[in-house]
């Protein structure tokens, strides 16, 4: 049971809808959180090894309030939050998703 007031350390799975077509400043935004990214040419970025699945691609992000939560949302665009038995997730929504 957790007091109210309580600090909770979370960590989150963070991934982004897509990693593909990325602009240089949008590459270098989503750099900081720990993706890597190779220039494609024609202005645009995309996965490091865009071979695998972007799904695979996953950076650990700490969010320890909602406060926080709110300015991760602020600073990244649009969020999807995924809390189940199994995994505790952030996607980022980047671009287009089905």
């Amino acid at each position: 049971m957790f007091n109210i007031g309580e600090r909770i350390k979370m960590k989150f799975r963070c991934k982004l809808t897509t990693g593909y077509n990325l602009s240089k400043v949008q590459s270098k935004k989503f750099e900081k959180l720990g993706f890597k990214f190779v220039d494609a040419g024609g202005g645009h970025y995309e996965f490091d090894d865009f071979e695998t699945s972007y799904g695979d691609k996953i950076v650990i992000v700490d969010i320890n309030s909602l406060d926080q939560l709110i300015k991760f949302s602020k600073d990244y665009g649009e969020i999807i939050l995924n809390c189940s038995k199994d995994e505790t997730g952030i996607e980022i929504c980047n671009g287009f998703r089905e």
